[in-house]
């Protein structure tokens, strides 16, 4: 029986804040705060891609729906 894993994508501190997130600092603090869980890797936290809504809310334009 073959079964194939599929990896889910994970982010580096850097990478998130390249596209605008948060600084790596903010980033670091919410991890050890506890606010957002990582997986430490030997190249630092990284965060999983399921995760990024924890550090990032949708704006929705007063009495309108997100398009």
């Amino acid at each position: 029986m073959n079964t194939t894993t599929v990896l889910e994508r994970l982010y580096s501190l850097r990478a998130l804040e390249e596209a605008g997130y948060s600084g790596r600092a903010t980033l670091t603090k919410l991890i050890k705060t506890g606010a957002i869980p990582a997986v430490l890797t030997p190249a630092g936290y990284k965060i999983r891609e399921s995760d990024l809504h924890l550090i990032a809310v949708p704006v929705v334009p007063e009495g309108g729906d997100a398009a």
